[in-house]
Formats: structure tokens, C-alpha cells, sequence
């Protein structure tokens, strides 16, 4: 879950040095590059998104996600779960608790059925929203490691920017710690911490941005374009939300919503819904 901090950082923007000499500070170049390739649907939030909420531990069949557990079935750290749904979503729901150390939410059944309809209703748009956070910060740390970004670090104190920087620093097994704070320690740059007294903001050139954000704009547009799914790109991100898609009644416009939310067209999150009866043998509507 993510901290106060991280929230502040992100969406407040608290701490975001300004841009300068045609450097544009990490943080923005995120925010923007995610309006170029989502620009109907990037809220902004989408670097500090919430995991979805855990689900198929909380039904008899698992998986399919059909048959609720009855709440005399459910395990006490599962019963948690719930409770925390309904404390995140409903705070105006006053929740019941067991005496003794291990504070055992006591659940009705109305609460029980009501954090489980919620986490169908909140599971999607949190899975959407990180995906769109792992297509941006995917894209943007493959071309820095490529070299067709430049970047630049700045101290905490003082205004000159070290511009001797390697691409080979992003040429690392993740670099997931780097969006946290956007800094990066030339010292140690291959370091999997995110902040600290020699860590750096990170900035990307600008004018290098300007052309990388272009061709990304430009590419969304031919994506948005009726193709063959084998050549769209989009359509390997609609068949990703599939697989990883899990609510009770799986119908064709519950998909089409859902890869709205991640910038994918209907035609194409229809196509990779015709996987779905295929993978089952049988045709769906």
C-alpha cells in the first residue's frame, strides 16, 4: 500500500525540483508521457495505484470466482481482508469487532456481500491503472537504457547539473526503485535504494523528450486505428488484462470498460475477447 509520502510525492507533487536549461525533471516527464499514451484515461495517481484487493482466496471455487465463502468459512486473517475493504470504501460503515488481542472483525452477512461486490468494483480500476503505470515507466526506462533519452542528474543543493551519465546505468534487472523518488546516486548507480544523502534528481533531456513523446502520440493514434490484432501492439495489452482479469460475470462490455480505462479501443478488447471462448472451447457472445 502506498505511504503518505509516496501520495504527496506524486500527487501533490511536494518536493519536484523545477525545470531548467531544457531539463525536464523524471516525475513530469512520467506524468506527461502517460497523457500521450493514455489521454483519456491518465488520472495522474497511476505511479502510487493501490495492488487490487485480494479475491479468490474469498470463494469456494476459487478462481472462477462464482460461489462466495459462507462467513462461518471464512479464516480470521481473510475476515480482515473484508473489514479493510469496507473501512477503505465505506468508512461510514461501522464494523464489529470480537474481544480479545487479535481484534476478529465480525462481519454481517449484508457486510459480507457488500466488500465483495466492492472489490469487483474496485479491483478492475485499480488492475487498469497499473497497468497503464507499467506501460509508461516500461517505455520511458527502455529508452534511457537505450540511449534515445538523455538524462541528466541534479543535486539536492546547488543548480549544476552533471550531465556525464552512462545509459548503461538503466541497463539493470529493474529499476523500479528509481520512480519512487526519481534520483539516482551517480556514485553508486547501480544501487536499489531510491533516495539518500548522495542520490540525485534525475532529469531527461528535453528536447530528446519532445521527440520521444511525439512519435509515442503518434503511435497511439495508428493504435487506435482498426488493424489486424497480430500487428497492434495494443492488442498483446487487452489480452494481458485478460488473463489477469477476474470478476464473477466475465461479459464482453465488462472487458470493453475495462481496457477503456487503459486506453485500449473496443474493437480490439473485442478481438481478444474472442480468446476467451476459444481457450474454453466454446464460443461467448
Amino acid at each position: 500500500m502506498a505511504d503518505i509520502d509516496d501520495k504527496l510525492f506524486w500527487i501533490g507533487q511536494r518536493g519536484w525540483p523545477d525545470d531548467a536549461y531544457g531539463q525536464v525533471f523524471l516525475g513530469r516527464a512520467i506524468q506527461q508521457l502517460g497523457t500521450a499514451l493514455f489521454p483519456s484515461n491518465w488520472i495522474g495517481a497511476e505511479m502510487v495505484a493501490e495492488e487490487p484487493y485480494p479475491k479468490d482466496v474469498l470463494y469456494v471455487d476459487g478462481g472462477e470466482g462464482t460461489t462466495p465463502k459462507p462467513l462461518f468459512w471464512i479464516e480470521p486473517q481473510l475476515l480482515k481482508i473484508l473489514a479493510r475493504v469496507l473501512r477503505e470504501n465505506h468508512p461510514d460503515i461501522s464494523i464489529g469487532f470480537k474481544p480479545g488481542p487479535t481484534r476478529r472483525p465480525v462481519l454481517t452477512d449484508e457486510q459480507h456481500m457488500l466488500a465483495l461486490a466492492t472489490i469487483d468494483r474496485v479491483n478492475p480500476i485499480r488492475m487498469a491503472a497499473r497497468a497503464r503505470m507499467a506501460r509508461v515507466s516500461t517505455k520511458l526506462g527502455a529508452a534511457l537504457r537505450d540511449g534515445q533519452l538523455k538524462f541528466a542528474l541534479l543535486p539536492q543543493r546547488g543548480g549544476e547539473f552533471l550531465t556525464d551519465t552512462k545509459p548503461f546505468w538503466w541497463n539493470v534487472q529493474s529499476v523500479a526503485h528509481r520512480w519512487m523518488r526519481c534520483q539516482m546516486s551517480p556514485s553508486e548507480p547501480y544501487s536499489a535504494a531510491f533516495s539518500g544523502d548522495r542520490f540525485m534528481h534525475i532529469f531527461v533531456d528535453g528536447a530528446d523528450f519532445s521527440s520521444f513523446v511525439e512519435s509515442q502520440r503518434k503511435a497511439v493514434a495508428v493504435a487506435a486505428t482498426p488493424m489486424h490484432p497480430s500487428n497492434n501492439e495494443t492488442y498483446a495489452a487487452a489480452l494481458a488484462l485478460l488473463s489477469s482479469w477476474s470478476t464473477p460475470k466475465r461479459t464482453l462490455r465488462a472487458f470493453e470498460s475495462l481496457c477503456r480505462e487503459s486506453g485500449i479501443s473496443s474493437h480490439i478488447a473485442r478481438e481478444a475477447y474472442k480468446t476467451l471462448g476459444a481457450s474454453r472451447g466454446r464460443k461467448r457472445a
